[in-house]
């Protein structure tokens, strides 16, 4: 699956939030929000640490 970087955005975990967010890579703590572009109208939704995501493509 070919994805593209369309958006990272801050991510902030809501005191409502029953469940903290992990990163999709290394596990620790989320705290960027990243959209993907997939094909055929899909996005996906991943999150991510800060050192991590500055591992990730950008959108070309």
């Amino acid at each position: 699956m070919a994805k593209c970087l369309i958006s990272l955005k801050p991510f902030v975990h809501s005191p409502e939030d029953k469940k903290l967010k992990y990163c999709s890579t290394c596990g620790n703590l989320a705290t960027l929000e990243a959209s993907f572009d997939v094909g055929d109208g899909v996005t996906m939704v991943e999150k991510y640490c800060d050192v991590c995501s500055k591992k990730m493509k950008p959108h070309r």
